[in-house]
């Protein structure tokens, strides 16, 4: 039924596939072809030919989608699932823009200089009554923890006025 019916020889192919992975000579392929259990070891390259050209162009469209990341270990792609969308993740066009690596960009040798300052402005901080910044907060909280816990017995009274969320308001 193998070599009369094309709708048939799914498992000698995936028996090809495995035999092929594992590099069986080709002579016990060829044997094996002759059994039905195998296809002949040209279909098995005509075969891995065709799927690796379908993977790279699905390859080649996931990436183009910028719906993908790259996990550069064994350099995999992984699609982004759970309705991500192109919009979500504009910054990914942003940096393909004006990457180096995109051949269709003017590439400066000299990157624009950016300092700590420009971190600054990504979260600013809101005002708060005492005057004092989350950071300088943080750091009253700390101290005065620190004094209650750890100082003199006289201060342990004060430790029921500690506020229990350190960057409160």
């Amino acid at each position: 039924m193998h070599s009369l019916n094309q709708q048939c020889n799914a498992f000698a192919a995936v028996n090809a596939i495995f035999f092929h992975s594992c590099n069986t000579p080709d002579k016990v392929i060829k044997a094996l072809a002759h059994m039905g259990i195998s296809i002949s070891p040209s279909s098995i390259n005509n075969a891995v030919h065709s799927l690796s050209r379908e993977s790279a162009r699905n390859v080649r469209q996931l990436g183009q989608s910028l719906r993908a990341m790259l996990a550069y270990d064994n350099w995999l792609i992984i699609k982004l699932e759970h309705g991500v969308q192109p919009d979500d993740l504009r910054c990914s066009r942003r940096l393909w823009e004006t990457s180096w690596l995109n051949p269709s960009v003017l590439y400066s040798p000299t990157p624009p200089r950016y300092s700590y300052e420009n971190l600054l402005t990504l979260h600013p901080d809101p005002p708060h009554p005492s005057g004092l910044s989350r950071s300088a907060r943080f750091t009253a909280w700390l101290f005065l923890d620190a004094l209650f816990r750890h100082g003199p017995e006289y201060f342990r009274q004060f430790i029921p006025l500690l506020p229990t969320q350190k960057l409160s308001n």
